[in-house]
């Protein structure tokens, strides 16, 4: 076969059809496809319908006047759960679920309605979801304490959207306030002119409030102070209108790059609105200011359904040999162990022609699985016309009675089409029909353009390689139901461990341990495949129970070459103990898959959920990948966890390290999202392929569950419910395997050994003042060690730069002053340590300088000169803090008026009473000395 035949010309098609499913879109001002999914665990409840379209309309409304009439919510998909009652004004979801929405309503925790908006790209990337809770709706208290549900929604679709952050503090360890280049104390926040009061006891070393000390805005500023943004601060401020912005003639708008928010420091000291007008709604001068009428949204109702899906099939002659043996394995695993109860499935095989070899039918707890398995295709033969499986499918859902609108075809093909009717002729009735269509792409040579058909139709694209070495089939179509639970994630197996080992023929036995914890446990599945002669296998649980061949749920099939051992009841929590008997001798790769489920529906489990930062890339254009793993029992962040990502190469298997450091490719620290780049490409002189799969473990006990007790999200108003206060239990000991999807790259490096090194360091995003002396004129500063290359390795050196105007590192940093080795106390920058480590200096500053803004800013540099971008700007301004304590102090500037509150202001008044008394006394101790040598001079000249 030619392996990119009609490549180009499919293509166009794939483009110039167009698809009714994909992610928002925007056109004439309006937002098109945002979804609004309400869980599965939320009862029935009409009004919470017409509550979300009420803060809906009225947020449109707001969003237009915010953005300059630039743009405004025009549809929105509101879905509803399978359990809530049908209703004929009811759609049938498409490509629309729970899981994938935009906005998710959830239940609440406690009396916290807070929303937030789950982001874990960098600044101007889009968020993951904003999480809203049913009472954010329906409950009348929320809007006294966050302000209009209008407003509320528009900042956070400020951090969906436009990959904006927050213009207050947000870490815990870190204070609300920080000194201006004056001395004059500020609030974190958008500008310098907000006025509110902090009922605060002490200050910390570096003279500032401490980080449990927060800033109270008054929500009706006074008069005199047209107080007009931000958004992305205190919505809630009566007169708020505005997002922050680069225009220094509108001072009550304009953005304050000295606030040590995560908008300044993720976003390079960037206005939220420099960084919308960045993104594609705005740059170029898209979607101009415009006269709408009315603003309100269309809203449709949909209701998600049960899991409609078709096998499509490849059984061309080049999948015959190991290559179909594979399919068959994988897929009759899949349909047996993998799909929820209640699933609809149907097969069809394609080659020259299309065939249905199994009708619509549904799968049920014990029932109906083998009958639909058997039917997965054992023989391959004839030409390849992925068009006619494609359409066939089709057809299978409507003689089976079943909607189309929201089913999935699951495509796996090796090769490339050469029979009509191609894909192309078929794209319409695709989109028309509303299936979505998850594609596997099966070895390197598999039709090119299955990446653009899943993304144009909602689906997931994954990759398998030629050799047998991983579990990448079994993970890939664990994958499409996975991250496609239609709302429905507790009745879905959870993959513990999905791995590969190699058996030698001198191995009479093999044994090795797997983690089940304590969350799991029902309906529990060890499986090990054999590529050829199955195996007898044992099993011992944690309490030394033994199970083998003649246990209840032991179960062989030799044509599947299987052996499958359900545990009856509930599953000990602990570690399993698995024993392979190799009585013949053989040399082969075993697969071995262990999954489980949910015990209780109230005890969330730990989920690991892979994430590529693109899924397609030019390597001569830009080089880069970020491979993420999120890993989180239900909200809460898992942190101290081990990951790694196995990245299937054509040159072969390449593993990472991924960390949550908030260094390199990742974002924010312990937040639950383990990142690393991904730089080892192939050379390629087409498109290659790559497949991702992500590995969590915590088998030493260090992996710790973060729990929000307050969650960050929108600021209230209400004092006792600002900041973030987190606790950390232990996790239970635990391994996941996950996919981690796929992507395609076109090109690579030349070939050679020593190619050009064309990866800078990363930038460094965590630079901050630990510690300062003023008796010392010294400063302590630190940051996370980035790498030669982005994250990998180690630099040649630091770049560090000083400066008393904060401007001026941000827009003129080479021409401030760099600080030397010759500068420091402690630490030296031409000695770096390995990416991920945390480094430390100590500056002396000049002692001729006077009292202001010391600023610093630092980048990596790597052997070859390739520069890092400077990091985020940290400084302080020197002054004296006595160490006393206050309260009742009122602080007032020409543009913040600050109250405090202290105990020991009568210790302070008698403390400068005594200063004055002691210093009038000298003066008139001297005075009298001066008096009586004059007196005796005079009495001896005599």
């Amino acid at each position: 076969m030619v392996r990119y035949g009609l490549f180009t010309l499919l293509l166009i098609a794939i483009y110039c059809v167009s698809p009714k499913h994909g992610h928002v879109t925007i056109s004439d001002n309006g937002y098109d496809g945002i979804v609004v999914a309400i869980h599965r665990h939320i009862s029935e409840n009409p009004s919470l319908i017409d509550e979300i379209k009420n803060a809906f309309t009225d947020a449109s409304a707001f969003l237009y006047r915010a953005t300059n009439n630039r743009v405004y919510f025009q549809n929105i998909t509101i879905l509803v759960p399978t359990g809530w009652s049908e209703n004929s004004g009811y759609g049938m979801a498409t490509s629309e679920t729970y899981e994938t929405a935009d906005v998710r309503v959830d239940k609440g925790a406690g009396s916290d309605n807070r929303p937030y908006t789950h982001q874990i790209g960098l600044c101007g990337e889009f968020g993951q979801y904003i999480r809203l809770t049913d009472k954010f709706f329906t409950d009348a208290s929320v809007p006294t304490n966050l302000g209009p549900l209008g407003k509320v929604l528009v900042h956070e679709w400020g951090h969906l959207r436009w990959g904006l952050f927050d213009e207050y503090t947000v870490d815990e360890d870190e204070s609300h306030f920080y000194f201006d280049t004056n001395g004059e104390l500020h609030p974190v926040a958008c500008h310098q002119w907000i006025r509110g009061s902090w009922p605060c006891s002490e200050r910390g070393a570096d003279g500032l409030p401490l980080p449990d000390c927060v800033f109270h805005p008054e929500p009706t500023q006074p008069d005199g102070l047209p107080i007009k943004s931000s958004i992305m601060f205190a919505q809630w401020i009566h007169g708020v209108e505005e997002f922050c912005h680069d225009d220094p003639s509108d001072m009550y708008s304009f953005h304050n790059r000295m606030a040590p928010n995560r908008q300044n420091i993720i976003c390079e000291g960037q206005s939220a609105w420099g960084v919308m007008l960045e993104n594609t709604d705005f740059k170029d001068g898209n979607n101009p200011t415009r006269i709408i009428d009315d603003t309100t949204p269309n809203f449709i109702i949909k209701r998600s359904g049960v899991r409609r899906v078709v096998l499509v099939l490849d059984t061309s002659g080049s999948m015959d040999g190991d290559r179909i043996q594979r399919l068959y394995q994988s897929a009759t695993y899949f349909i047996e162990n993998r799909i929820e109860d209640g699933s609809f499935v149907g097969i069809v095989g394609f080659s020259s022609y299309a065939v249905i070899l199994a009708s619509m039918t549904e799968l049920k707890y014990g029932y109906q699985r083998s009958e639909v398995s058997s039917k997965v295709p054992q023989e391959a033969d004839g030409a390849t016309s992925i068009g006619g499986g494609v359409r066939l499918a089709l057809q299978v859902l409507q003689d089976g009675n079943v909607t189309s609108e929201g089913a999935s075809l699951l495509l796996i093909t090796d090769g490339v089409e050469n029979t009509y009717p191609f894909l192309m002729n078929v794209m319409q009735e695709v989109y028309d029909s509303g299936v979505r269509v998850d594609t596997i792409a099966f070895t390197e040579a598999a039709q090119s353009t299955l990446q653009q058909l899943s993304s144009n139709t909602g689906g997931l694209y994954n990759y398998v390689p030629e050799d047998d070495n991983s579990t990448a089939f079994i993970d890939s179509l664990a994958a499409t139901i996975n991250e496609n639970p239609l709302g429905n994630s507790d009745a879905i197996p959870i993959t513990l461990s999905s791995s590969v080992i190699s058996l030698t023929t001198s191995e009479m036995t093999y044994n090795d341990t797997l983690f089940l914890d304590s969350s799991l446990g029902n309906r529990t599945l060890f499986s090990f495949i054999f590529p050829n002669t199955v195996l007898d296998v044992a099993l011992l649980s944690p309490t030394g129970a033994w199970i083998d061949k003649y246990y209840n749920g032991y179960v062989v099939n030799v044509e599947q070459r299987r052996v499958a051992i359900e545990i009856q009841g509930i599953a000990e929590a602990g570690m399993w103990k698995y024993i392979i008997y190799n009585s013949i001798g053989t040399s082969d790769n075993i697969k071995i898959i262990l999954e489980s489920r949910m015990q209780y529906e109230d005890v969330e489990p730990i989920r690991v959920v892979g994430r590529l930062s693109k899924t397609t890339l030019n390597y001569d254009v830009d080089p880069q990948l970020v491979v993420r793993a999120e890993v989180k029992k239900g909200y809460s962040p898992v942190i101290g966890a081990h990951v790694t990502a196995t990245v299937d190469t054509p040159s072969g298997q390449v593993v990472i390290t991924l960390l949550d450091n908030g260094a390199g490719g990742d974002v924010i620290k312990n937040d639950g999202v383990y990142s690393a780049y991904f730089l080892d490409f192939s050379s390629c002189s087409t498109t290659c392929r790559y497949g991702v799969k992500i590995n969590v473990k915590n088998t030493d006990g260090t992996a710790m569950v973060k729990s929000y007790e307050k969650l960050s999200g929108a600021l209230p108003m209400k004092p006792d419910l600002q900041g973030v206060h987190t606790t950390t239990v232990p996790a239970d000991l635990f391994t996941r395997s996950s996919s981690g999807g796929a992507f395609d790259v076109d090109g690579g490096p030349p070939p050679g050994t020593n190619p050009k090194d064309i990866y800078p360091p990363s930038r460094i995003s965590d630079l901050k003042i630990e510690e300062q002396s003023y008796d010392n004129r010294t400063i302590r500063l630190g940051w996370t060690a980035v790498g030669d290359d982005y994250d990998r390795g180690i630099v040649q050196e630091y770049d560090l730069r000083m400066s008393t105007d904060v401007d001026e590192l941000y827009d003129n940093v080479d021409n401030t002053s760099r600080v030397t080795n010759d500068d420091l106390i402690v630490g030296n920058l031409s000695s770096p340590q390995i990416s991920g480590s945390r480094e430390m200096v100590v500056v002396r500053l000049n002692t001729t300088l006077s009292n202001g803004t010391q600023a610093f800013s630092i980048r990596a540099i790597d052997s070859d000169g390739n520069q890092g971008k400077p990091s985020n700007v940290a400084f302080t301004t020197l002054v004296y803090v006595p160490t006393i304590t206050t309260t009742s102090t009122t602080i007032t500037t020409t543009s913040t008026t600050i109250t405090t509150t202290s105990s020991n202001q009568q210790k302070l008044l008698l403390f400068l009473l005594v200063t004055v008394a002691a210093v009038a006394c000298l003066i008139f101790v001297i005075m009298a000395m001066i008096g009586l040598i004059k007196y005796k001079r005079r009495k001896y000249q005599r």
